[in-house]
């Protein structure tokens, strides 16, 4: 399972005269970060104890590899960023190599380029786990790029030797009685899971099904204060705004598809989580009122739709959240789709200085699922990063033109009227102004 973002950034200090990214700099400033983590260079063994991978150094580790340099043709837009974006995501990561890539784009217009980065799940989880996004971005504008001193990898211990480390380690884990329990209650969990996606009806789940490796990347982006309005007119919390934005949407888009919305019974995995925390349990599953054609009455049932807590995240880590959330996510109950919300960051964030004015979360799909959506929150901006399968989801354009027409709705619903109420508009000053205009 992969995990992945988009960022947008203004080139500001890492432009070249050509106007090209100065990928030289990110590269040096990156082999330095990457000291401080051990797992970057490392790649995943699999001994088969397990769905976790056993960590070793990578003996032929390469820099260029895993930091890489694209270009779109000028004035590149955010149509052509998608296409790429979907290309990126659409391909495997590399076994043999550690499981990461930062793709740099240049071409955008405006001044600015993108960074596609990707990971497997499995490397940026657990406090040893390591996130290219985390490892390069800084709160700071002044960070500056430094030597980076040489590293030896250590040579590959054999099989057997790997496979005695990994059994002594994890049979200290499973002596502790907690750990016995959880590990019981996780495999029967798994297993009634299992039997409910066997039995649920193909009529109920219309966005289920096998994906295929292709996928298709949509992008959306919501004003954070207009959500802010519309949590303190409409007395809902931003999570159920967003769910009920998503099921006026989705009420469209089942329509189009040629089903009745009132016989088609969505739900939804909603992991939520804040940034250094852990994942708790299974993700709360939602059912998304897709019958009701009112925007208030489908808010009003989403009303209960699970929130975060209140404490703040350690630090900015879009890839590690996305892990461990859809962690939860995966062990829940089956649903039509996951429906995914990162904290985002509160402060700027920065790559060599040049400032980050958009990120966006790109989940992966959960088996059976064909789409997946994921909301991240920064810089005053709520941006929502659709992932589909090419083909059976080739409509997503279609679903985020309906999401951003069912925020609308709720907006208009919500504002204040242009006139006082009992107070009428002056019918010649009407005219007057029509006539200016």
């Amino acid at each position: 399972m992969q995990v992945g973002a988009v960022l947008v950034l203004e080139a500001g200090p890492l432009e070249l005269r050509n106007g090209g990214v100065d990928i030289e700099q990110i590269r040096s400033y990156t082999a330095e970060r990457l000291t401080r983590t051990p797992r970057a260079r490392q790649r995943g063994l699999d001994l088969v104890l397990g769905r976790l991978p056993v960590w070793a150094d990578d003996p032929f580790f390469d820099l260029v590899y895993h930091v890489r340099h694209v270009a779109l043709p000028r004035p590149g837009d955010e149509r052509q960023l998608k296409r790429l974006a979907a290309q990126i995501f659409s391909e495997a990561l590399d076994p043999e190599k550690p499981p990461w890539e930062l793709c740099v784009v240049e071409g955008l217009d405006e001044g600015r380029f993108a960074l596609i980065a990707k990971a497997d799940a499995a490397l940026v989880s657990g406090d040893e786990g390591f996130d290219p996004l985390q490892a390069i971005l800084d709160t700071s504008s002044a960070a500056a790029p430094r030597p980076a001193p040489a590293i030896e990898p250590r040579p590959t211990p054999s099989r057997v030797a790997l496979m005695r480390g990994e059994l002594a380690r994890r049979a200290r884990e499973i002596a502790r009685a907690e750990s016995v329990g959880a590990a019981l209650g996780q495999g029967l969990r798994s297993a009634l899971n299992a039997l409910e996606r066997v039995l649920a009806s193909r009529s109920e789940l219309p966005l289920t099904g096998p994906a295929g490796a292709q996928r298709r990347i949509e992008l959306l982006e919501l004003d954070q204060a207009d959500l802010r309005m519309l949590v303190g007119s409409l007395g809902a919390s931003p999570q159920a705004i967003l769910l009920a934005t998503l099921a006026g949407a989705l009420r469209v888009y089942v329509s189009r598809r040629g089903l009745d919305p009132a016989a088609a019974e969505l739900r939804a995995l909603t992991p939520i989580g804040v940034g250094g925390g852990e994942a708790a349990g299974v993700a709360p599953l939602v059912v998304l009122p897709l019958a009701e054609p009112d925007p208030l009455l489908r808010l009003e049932a989403l009303r209960s739709a699970p929130v975060p807590p209140d404490a703040p995240g350690v630090s900015f880590s879009p890839l590690r959240d996305l892990a461990r959330l859809h962690a939860a996510s995966a062990a829940g109950r089956p649903a039509s789709l996951c429906v995914t919300v990162l904290p985002g960051s509160e402060a700027p964030l920065f790559v060599l200085g040049a400032p980050v004015r958009a990120c966006t979360g790109i989940a992966p799909l959960l088996s059976g699922q064909l789409l997946g959506l994921t909301a991240t929150f920064y810089a005053g901006r709520v941006r929502l990063g659709f992932a589909g399968d090419a083909a059976l989801a080739a409509d997503l354009p279609l679903l985020a033109d309906s999401i951003a027409a069912s925020f609308d709705e709720l907006r208009r619903i919500s504002s204040p009227p242009v006139h006082r109420a009992g107070r009428r508009a002056d019918p010649s000053r009407v005219r007057e102004v029509g006539a200016d205009a």
